[in-house]
């Protein structure tokens, strides 16, 4: 691969921490255009970030988390350590808080312990990053309107509510959604620190969103994109780790291409190449060998 690719990072985490637990645990309710209502987090606080814990309707409980700001206090910079160790920690943390509210019985206790030391937490959803620094942000702009008007995606294209001027891809398993961090942050994020808010500045972030339906069949689609590729059970956190969240994310984000141009030149990916034309690099450079997962992104 000729254009340097980013290193991805987890932007954002929720999963099902084993428990079976005897009472509800949520932060309120929220009521859905279809007259439901669904249980929303109450919200935990850890040194330097937060994490949401609430029960669904299975009685199960959900934690979500950004392991960023958790690590760092804000989601600047990449995190792509193992997936299963923030949520080991989380777990943890979560016995220490919750163990009055959830004390099952002890055999279910250790059947716990067992499945997160094993990373076998299953995942209800993972979101998938990368940040792109322009020289300036005329050169944002061109590189956005370009990739506005004249790419296609093989689905629809909405306009996200969370994220005024975005492109974003929604589909019903998986999401893309493209914007300028910067604006999200001077708007969103005004009590971060101001060395950090000005590193925002005149980057692009690419987000790939999966949801559980779509982890459950990602991994036998990854081994059919990439020959001797494994087969992986990626709807748990076991087997996720830089080299995952980098193949998987090239796989999403190949699905952006010029129109009239739908087959890419093998081993390029072609929103890395629109951005290199307008003058973007990654914000942090793969350096793990991601290069030879081009193959992949002309699928």
């Amino acid at each position: 691969m000729t254009t340097s690719p980013p290193t991805v990072s987890v932007d954002k985490v929720a999963a099902y921490i084993p428990y079976q637990h005897r009472n509800l645990i949520c932060g309120g309710w929220k009521e859905m255009p279809s007259g439901f209502c669904v249980p929303q987090p109450f919200w935990i606080t850890l040194p330097s970030g937060t994490i949401g814990v609430h029960s669904d309707k299975h009685d199960r409980l959900v934690v979500q988390f950004n392991p960023g700001q958790i690590a760092y206090g804000h989601n600047i910079f990449f995190f792509d350590d193992p997936l299963f160790i923030p949520l080991r920690r989380i777990a943890e943390t979560l016995d220490r808080k919750l163990s009055s509210t959830l004390s099952p019985p002890e055999k279910a206790i250790r059947a716990n312990v067992l499945r997160q030391r094993a990373g076998r937490i299953a995942l209800r959803e993972l979101h998938l990053c990368a940040d792109f620094a322009f020289p300036s942000l005329q050169s944002l702009r061109g590189a956005y309107r370009e990739l506005r008007d004249h790419w296609n995606s093989p689905r629809n294209r909405v306009q996200n509510k969370n994220f005024s001027g975005t492109i974003y891809l929604n589909q019903k398993r998986w999401d893309l959604v493209v914007y300028d961090k910067g604006t999200h942050v001077s708007d969103e994020k005004s009590e971060w620190p101001a060395d950090i808010r000005a590193l925002a500045q005149n980057r692009l972030r690419v987000e790939v969103r999966l949801r559980r339906q779509e982890l459950r069949s990602l991994g036998a689609r990854l081994a059919r994109a990439v020959p001797g590729f494994p087969v992986l059970d990626l709807s748990i956190a076991y087997d996720w780790d830089a080299l995952i969240y980098n193949a998987v994310y090239d796989l999403y984000v190949s699905r952006l291409r010029p129109k009239g141009n739908p087959t890419p030149a093998p081993g390029v990916v072609p929103l890395f190449r629109l951005f290199e034309q307008f003058g973007a690099r990654p914000a942090y450079r793969r350096i793990d060998g991601g290069e030879s997962w081009g193959s992949l992104l002309c699928r």
